[in-house]
Order: structure tokens, then sequence, then C-alpha cells
């Protein structure tokens, strides 16, 4: 009786399993899906550059990005790739910080990097540090990053008025300087992508 019994479970949770696999592959195929569903396929858990590509392929099924152009930024020491249709601009701000901003004219897709300098060496982004620093930013499904292949940093989403709204947030720093990577939230492959590339 118990032998049966557990075939009869054996049975039931590989057809469970079936199900549920079958579920995640078609929910992650599906580009009309709504905002909220996109979130949730990506969660911004894959932006780590440790295991990205295999988790790019599991939860989206897509060919990545064409990075096919490099900005590279020789005083600040850092470069990364972005698509060849958009279009990237510099503007140094009267406190020294450098903001970027790479557009898709046709698509309006985008994001904008806020680099500035700093003095301290320890400084390191955490999802902890935002939250006691800045406990009036909107901020949720955060994921810790390494860009770079050596810095640490935290990815989430957040709201920024600048944008108009939700956004994709990667905060991180590299002993010299703070970098703040902001999507519209619907670009954030885009900007997983771009953080992905990044080189220091």
């Amino acid at each position: 009786m118990l032998n049966k019994t557990s075939k009869i479970i054996c049975i039931a949770a590989i057809f469970i399993a079936i199900i549920v696999a079958g579920a995640i592959f078609y929910a992650s195929r599906n580009d009309n899906g709504s905002l909220g569903e996109r979130e949730k396929a990506l969660n911004l858990d894959n932006l780590s550059v440790n295991k990205a590509e295999k988790l790019d392929n599991i939860k989206n099924g897509n060919k990545p990005f064409s990075l096919t152009k490099a900005y590279v930024n020789s005083v600040a020491g850092f470069s990364f790739n972005y698509p060849d249709d958009f279009t990237v601009s510099e503007f140094v701000e009267e406190d020294g910080k450098i903001a970027l901003t790479m557009q898709k004219a046709k698509t309006g897709e985008g994001l904008q990097i806020y680099i500035t300098t700093y003095d301290d060496h320890d400084f390191v982004v955490s999802a902890e540090q935002i939250r006691r620093d800045l406990p009036d930013l909107p901020f949720s499904n955060s994921a810790d990053v390494v860009v770079g292949g050596k810095t640490k940093g935290v990815a989430f989403f957040s709201e920024n008025e600048a944008f108009g709204g939700p956004t994709a947030e990667v905060w991180f720093a590299d002993g010299r300087n703070f970098y703040q990577a902001t999507a519209y939230r619907k670009d954030v492959k885009i900007l997983e992508e771009i953080i992905k590339s990044w080189k220091l």
C-alpha cells in the first residue's frame, strides 16, 4: 500500500511540475504582457553579472541586445556598450557631477546615469544603506548586483519625477565614483544589458 501511495504522489508531483514549467515558459514568451507581468518575470535579479546570461535565457527566451557602440570615459575610468540606434549625450554639471543620457529617438526608450566623485574608499552601496539614508525613496524588488566583475551595488524599482513615474535603478560605487543608473521601468532590459557590459 505504501509503494502504491508513493507512486501516486510521485506521478502527481511530476504532473504539477510539468504544468508549472509550461506556465512559466508561456509567461516568459508573452511579449504583450502587462508591465506588472514583466516586472515579475524580470524582478531585476538577473542584473547580477555572475548569473545574468543563464537567467536571461530561462526567463525571457530572448537574445541579448546588440550593443555595437562603446562609450569610454578615460577620466572617470569606465566604459560600457550600448545599442547603435541610441544617442549618448554627456553633460558636466556645476557641482562636477557627470550626467549621461542615452535615448532612442524613434521610440523614446532611454536611460540616464549620474556619476559623482567621492573620497570614501570604504563606501559600499547596499539596499540597507539606501533604505536608511533615503527612507522616503520608493524602493522595491531590490537585488544585489556585481558590476564589471568586481564592483558591488544594488538594483531596484523606484519612482522618479524626472522620468514621470516608475523606474528601474542600478546604483553602485567603484572606490572613486558613485553611479546612479535610471531607466523607465519598461526599459529595464536595456538597462540590464548596458550594466552587464560595464567595464572598470
